[in-house]
Parts: structure tokens; C-alpha cells; sequence
């Protein structure tokens, strides 16, 4: 199944997950956004405090700063910071970050963060390599062992256009409404089962247990082609 995705990036989803909650559903009082990225040598995440329902998702996150966070027996450090997203005019938060985690030599990655009141576990499987195809207008790419979807971003560097689909397929046709000739850039995103149904399945949360949010993984590729 095919369909539009209209935003990209983990904390741009966590910051606008419509889900409505009720007091008496507060399990917990905490959230948690990381995603594993096999292309990335900085891991990112955001841990935050939630007081209110309404503040579940919210934009301006009370950042949790007193905890020990573990990935496979790595301590990720405490610096808060904002990004950008790569195709948006939107900012986003994260506040722990680590350049020790090693994602080339393994694909497991068990989570712990702990404090006087906090304590949160968690585990990832990342997706494994595979290689985009593209023959005029088709887009194929080699299964990604342990990934459950794929996010295609098709940006037409010539028009500055994107268009972004997900599926669980191995390839999509390009019709001719939306794409016209040109140089384009194709990136293929393999997310893991946590992420997957995080966004598709709405499971909150999803990955970890002791707060709310996703503890997933995901493989980003891309290359730069002309189609005629």
C-alpha cells in the first residue's frame, strides 16, 4: 500500500501526533523520541517531561536533564539543541546525543535510562543494507532485512518539487503527472518495526516501556539520477 506522506522526521511526528488523551490515560509522565540512524555517526534523541495531557506532543518540550541514558552500555551526554529539518522550515528539539554508538558492527541496540524516578528500557532492530535500481521512470530497491516500511523522498532538484511516498513494497512507478524530465535525487527510507507501528499503527508507545514515544531505527540511501 501506497500512500502521501505529508511530513518527515521522527520529532516533526512526535510533535504533531493528534492523539487525543484523557487524564485518567496519563500513564506516564514522560516521553521519548529516538530513532537509530545507520547513516549518522551523532545519535539524537529527546527525553521530556509531560505535566499535562495536552503537553503530551508539544512544541516547546520540558527537557529532562538529570538521567543516565545507555545505548548497549554507551552513556549518551546531555546538551540540548535545536535542527532543522531537511526539507521544512521546521525546528526540532533534542537534548541527548552520543557519536559512540556503533551502528556498522552490530544491529541490536538495547536502551536504558534511569534516575531517582525514571526508568525506561527499550530495544531496536536496525534495518540492514540494500541498493536503489532505477530504470527510466521505475524505482526498485533491494530488500532491507528487519525493515517493516520504506519511505521514499523524491526530490526534482531541477523544479525544487518533493514528493514523498511510504510502502511496504519493493518499488514504485513514477507516473508522468507528477514527474517530467530532469536530474532528480531518490532516498530510500528502511524504518523498523517500532517506527513502523509508531507511525501506521499509532502504537504509543512503541519500542520501550516506562514513558511515552518510539525507540526505533532506520537506514537512509540515496542517489542522484536523470530520468528522461
Amino acid at each position: 500500500m501506497k500512500k502521501l506522506i505529508l511530513i518527515i522526521g521522527l520529532f516533526i511526528f512526535f510533535s504533531c501526533n493528534e492523539n487525543p488523551i484523557s487524564n485518567s490515560d496519563l500513564e506516564y509522565k514522560y516521553a521519548l523520541a529516538f530513532i537509530i540512524k545507520a547513516d549518522s555517526i551523532r545519535q539524537k534523541a529527546l527525553l521530556s517531561y509531560i505535566n499535562d495531557p495536552n503537553e503530551k506532543y508539544s512544541n516547546y518540550p520540558k527537557l529532562i536533564e538529570n538521567a543516565t541514558f545507555q545505548v548497549n552500555n554507551v552513556t549518551m551526554e546531555y546538551n540540548p539543541e535545536i535542527d532543522d529539518a531537511r526539507f521544512f522550515n521546521i525546528k526540532y528539539f533534542y537534548n541527548y546525543y552520543s557519536d559512540r554508538i556503533d551502528v556498522r558492527s552490530t544491529d541490536t541496540f538495547l536502551l536504558q535510562i534511569y534516575s531517582e524516578k525514571l526508568n525506561v528500557h527499550g530495544q531496536t532492530v536496525l534495518p540492514g543494507d540494500f541498493n536503489i535500481i532505477v530504470q527510466n521512470k521505475s524505482v526498485r530497491w533491494t530488500k532491507s532485512k528487519n525493515a517493516y516500511s520504506y519511505l521514499i523522498v523524491i526530490n526534482n532538484l531541477s523544479e525544487n518539487k518533493i514528493i514523498m511516498k511510504s510502502t511496504k513494497e519493493l518499488g514504485i512507478n513514477l507516473n508522468s503527472d507528477e514527474f517530467s524530465k530532469g536530474l532528480y535525487e531518490i532516498e530510500i527510507n528502511a524504518y523498523d518495526k517500532n517506527y513502523f507501528n509508531y507511525i501506521e499503527n499509532k502504537d504509543d508507545p512503541s519500542g520501550i516501556t516506562g514513558a511515552y514515544g518510539v525507540f526505533g531505527s532506520v537506514r537512509t540511501k540515496r542517489i542522484v539520477v536523470n530520468i528522461e
